[in-house]
């Protein structure tokens, strides 16, 4: 759920990953429905998020991430499927300033946008 709406992940019926109690999913599902941006670079396979004034940097398989240029260890490398640019949620959303819940029963995330 994104801001109380059920939304579809992509197009490709993505499922999200849970690794060693990290939640993956794709990239753009939760962004662009927060008003964010995504831009993918192939050559170096890094992508970069922002919305408002935060800037994030991630590339595939590495556990280091910029935040406004400033350098993060995240707990999760982010991953490619071969088709999806899988982030590690928690830590790309609270960044771009959402709130994330977590209910465990069903394992459904919902991402929120933080009050002012």
């Amino acid at each position: 759920k994104v801001n109380g709406e059920e939304v579809a992940i992509d197009d490709s019926n993505t499922c999200p990953v849970i690794e060693n109690g990290r939640t993956l999913l794709p990239v753009r599902a939760v962004v662009e429905k927060m008003g964010g941006d995504v831009n993918w670079d192939e050559q170096t396979r890094t992508v970069t998020l922002s919305r408002g004034e935060s800037v994030i940097r991630l590339t595939i398989d590495s556990l280091t991430a910029l935040l406004n240029g400033e350098e993060k260890t995240l707990a999760k490398a982010p991953e490619y499927d071969g088709e999806s640019f899988m982030i590690p949620l928690r830590f790309v959303a609270e960044e771009l300033k959402m709130k994330v819940e977590w209910t465990e029963n069903t394992k459904l995330v919902t991402v929120t946008k933080k009050e002012k």
